[in-house]
């Protein structure tokens, strides 16, 4: 399966354009890439950055940017590869609430027009409140899982908790873990 990840903390590389960020994927491919393969994949860089509305920006760089442009272009990089799943760390968590709801929206179309299965950790109530599923952790625990429905792959954020605040898992659970490690 082919995974992308959005990061929380953005990680783009400032000394290249908006454009070159979401080819970026492509830097270890380049000599093996056929001309057609990368003009191919440079159009769909420019269709991702319209699609995150951030048309006509591939020339700019991403210290000209604001912080829901970064994610919104981190978002645009991590489809370029065409992911089936789309694992986020804390995407909203450094954007304001008006960005935060933007991006949430981005997320839910691109589940539910282009089938995408997108995991986050959050403690963003917006984001949680977009999920079709919420496992919450405590201590690195899961303390709250609905049952799982293939129906709803959705968005699965997390909620990692306090450690010192670490409940107990709900019955059953530790022991459907323990059968786990048991089985062949």
């Amino acid at each position: 399966a082919r995974i992308g990840f959005v990061f929380q903390a953005f990680h783009l590389l400032g000394h290249l354009s908006a454009l070159d960020n979401v080819l970026a994927p492509t830097l270890f491919l380049h000599e093996r890439l056929t001309s057609a393969r990368r003009d191919e994949l440079r159009q769909r860089a420019e269709g991702l950055l319209a699609r995150v509305g951030l048309e006509g920006r591939g020339g700019d760089m991403p210290s000209t940017m604001s912080g829901g442009e970064r994610q919104r272009l981190a978002i645009a990089r991590s489809l370029l590869m065409e992911p089936e799943l789309l694992l986020c760390d804390e995407p909203t968590g450094n954007l304001d609430l008006a960005t935060g709801k933007q991006t949430v929206a981005i997320f839910r179309e691109l589940h539910e027009d282009g089938g995408l299965t997108l995991v986050a950790v959050t403690h963003e109530q917006q984001l949680a409140d977009a999920a079709d599923r919420i496992v919450h952790l405590r201590a690195g625990k899961v303390v709250d899982a609905p049952p799982s429905s293939s129906s709803a792959p959705g968005i699965v954020p997390s909620d990692a908790g306090d450690p010192d605040e670490a409940e107990a898992a709900p019955e059953g659970v530790e022991a459907d873990a323990a059968a786990r490690k048991q089985s062949p």
